[in-house]
């Protein structure tokens, strides 16, 4: 077996952080888990890097607020369905 070349991942890897579409993508896909991308990205300076940080972390957690809000309000609308159901039987 080959050892695997780390220079040619973390090649990739950087390129990848240096990208500012693959940021955004990331950041949608897969939401917090993009901030480690976004501090190894040597265009940024310490500020933007504070202020992109902040952003997806208050944008994350107004978006886990909202999907919160909508699984409750679905479980309180399933009930509210099991008991007209209940009364029809």
């Amino acid at each position: 077996m080959e050892k695997i070349n780390n220079t040619k991942i973390q090649g990739k890897f950087q390129k990848l952080s240096e990208n500012n579409w693959s940021l955004l993508v990331g950041f949608l896909l897969v939401g917090p888990f993009v901030l480690p991308l976004v501090w190894m990205n040597s265009r940024f300076s310490k500020n933007v890097k504070w202020i992109a940080s902040v952003v997806i972390l208050v944008v994350s957690f107004f978006l886990l607020r909202v999907f919160s809000e909508t699984v409750q309000q679905s479980y309180r609308q399933y009930e509210e369905i099991q008991q007209l159901y209940k009364q029809y039987e």
